[in-house]
């Protein structure tokens, strides 16, 4: 074959998967890819079997017919990280789907190279710090994301459904990763079905009616089949009421707070929480006393929500803190990449489409504003939540306005073309040396946790006839290496978290031979804690003070007695019964 022939044919397919390479060698050689959180590494313990012993789907925060297929995959080869391919290869697929889709938009080799340029410096600045510190929230993100982007610009209106297959798996992928993110980009892509149907010549055709109804049923049954499954995989007693433990848990940590004991001390004495129950649960540490229920989970939730901030303040707040958003972050990174997003589908306006465009900035900006008070209403502002959201918006009006501009002129308009990638272009260079710093200072403190998280670890490995627990905001949040996961169960345990006194956790106690952690401490001389020396938690004096009033809430004097040192200032301790 002639090579010519061969490059010309699959040109779109050589330069994304060459840019995209690039992007991942630069990775690979300057970072190690961490796990940001604990809540990935679980979840790729839980899957692989090094949580209990034997892979399982249940996990609790991906859906479960995915979780399903992962374990499956663990059960067959267990020597692969299959959970962490899987999340490293659906978030290079998506980067490299869109720039092949983006290059479709250009004729000549030069323009393409000019996308694959500008597409990678977008890269650089805006999605690097995801592809090294991972989390699986963002994963989904990208997954949501990728697939307005197709939706909106797939050219082909009459074989739409068939068209339309990728984008829909993909968001039932990113449903089944975490279902809460693709729930949140639903009215993006919402709008962008409207838009795809307000382009048609014949709107309310009979055809066009099936054709995205179709589309949009499809996505709805599988996301409910999804849901249904998930439901009966988890409809066991104990599940559901870990899960309901589960929500309880996430109200008080995420969104409301653990009130304080002393303001609200008629209510905790009311419930039977003493003082020292309630230093375990704002030290994170409720795995200790297995009083720390359902029940009592409940009560406090349904407390700090009554006694919390209620609607119209959380209404006040959230529309005080988006004003300030709007008018005070200008300049900030994502927020220009939003402006110029607006500004770029603004300069697509002609006389044949100045209404369509009109309306649909419009509807963008009230959809991102409502999801926008509601995220700032709920106080959770993180960025592994927000960044998706910058790209669903940006991504949106990118892909109306890459369609419209190909409506109006073909592939021959070089000069609208080179006004988006100039565009881009700025937005890049104002900002990548903001997010490049930010980005240097995160990536050096989580690979230092990361190396004292190794030395946790391999301490717990070398003393494998021990079990240690974990003081939770002590160590328990250290990141972990991509790729790394122990080959064998941990000989160690958070005394708290969001696996604390589930089904799985129960399980893995009951093979250490652990039946209450209380007792087991004070009893059993292989038991240990790790903790910072140095370490305070909220309304205590000194270390260890939510350990031993816990334990003098209960009629025992104890002492807490260092027995190693691991690395730094991460020590081992004993705790022993004076009495």
């Amino acid at each position: 074959m002639n090579y010519n022939t061969f490059y010309k044919k699959y040109e779109n397919i050589i330069l994304s998967s060459l840019t995209i390479a690039l992007f991942g060698l630069f990775i690979t050689v300057k970072y190690d890819l961490i796990y940001e959180l604990n809540d990935d590494t679980v979840i790729r313990n839980l899957l692989s079997g090094t949580y209990t012993g034997t892979p399982t789907a249940m996990n609790n925060q991906m859906m479960f017919a995915l979780s399903l297929i992962i374990s499956l995959f663990y059960r067959i080869i267990p020597s692969v990280q299959w959970f962490d391919i899987f999340l490293i290869v659906c978030q290079y697929v998506c980067i490299w789907i869109v720039l092949k889709r983006l290059m479709e938009y250009c004729e000549k080799t030069v323009g393409k190279i000019v996308v694959c340029a500008v597409y990678l410096m977008f890269l650089f600045t805006f999605l690097l710090n995801h592809f090294v510190l991972a989390t699986y929230t963002v994963t989904s993100g990208m997954l949501a994301v990728t697939a307005i982007f197709l939706f909106v610009t797939e050219k082909n209106n009459e074989k739409l459904f068939r068209k339309s297959i990728v984008s829909i798996v993909f968001a039932v992928l990113a449903f089944c990763i975490r279902s809460e993110m693709l729930l949140m980009l639903l009215p993006f892509i919402c709008v962008a079905g409207v838009y795809r149907w307000a382009r048609e010549e014949k709107i309310f055709a009979k055809e066009n009616f099936v054709k995205y109804l179709s589309i949009f049923g499809t996505l709805m049954v599988l996301l409910g089949a999804v849901m249904v499954t998930d439901k009966a995989a988890y409809s066991s007693d104990d599940w559901k009421d870990f899960r309901s433990f589960f929500d309880a848990r996430t109200t008080v940590y995420d969104y409301t707070g653990i009130p304080l004991y002393v303001e609200n001390e008629d209510f905790y004495k009311k419930n039977d929480i003493d003082l020292e129950q309630f230093l375990l649960l704002r030290s994170y540490n409720f795995g200790l006393d297995g009083s720390i229920d359902l029940e009592m989970m409940d009560s406090i939730a349904d407390y700090a929500k009554k006694t919390g901030v209620d609607l119209r303040e959380k209404v006040n707040i959230a529309l005080g803190a988006y004003r300030i958003q709007i008018t005070d972050k200008v300049g900030t990174s994502y927020h220009t990449l939003a402006l110029f997003g607006y500004i770029i589908l603004l300069s697509c306006i002609n006389r044949n489409n100045k209404f369509r465009i009109i309306i649909f900035t419009g509807l963008i900006f009230f959809v991102r504003s409502i999801i926008w008070l509601y995220i700032w209403g709920q106080g959770r502002v993180i960025y592994r939540i927000t960044h998706p959201l910058y790209w669903a918006e940006f991504a949106l009006v990118l892909a109306i306005a890459s369609s419209e501009i190909y409506d109006s002129y073909g592939k021959n308009v070089d000069l609208r073309k080179f006004i988006v990638s100039l565009c881009i272009i700025i937005i890049c260079s104002i900002s990548i040396n903001q997010e490049t710093e930010l980005f240097n200072q995160v990536y050096a403190r989580e690979f230092k946790e990361t190396l004292q998280h190794e030395s946790v670890q391999k301490y717990c490995l070398e003393n494998s006839t021990n079990f240690y627990f974990a003081s939770t905001y002590s160590i328990g949040v250290l990141p972990e290496k991509v790729f790394d996961g122990c080959s064998e169960p941990l000989n160690m345990e958070m005394l708290g978290g969001w696996i604390t006194k589930s089904p799985a956790h129960s399980k893995k106690m009951s093979i250490k031979g652990i039946d209450n952690i209380d007792k087991a401490l004070l009893e059993k001389d292989n038991i240990y804690i790790i903790q910072h020396n140095d370490y305070i938690s909220y309304d205590t004096e000194y270390p260890f003070q939510w350990l031993t009033g816990y334990y003098a809430g209960k009629g025992y004097d104890v002492e807490v007695i260092k027995t190693d040192t691991i690395i730094d200032n991460i020590e081992v301790y004993k705790v022993e019964k004076l009495n």
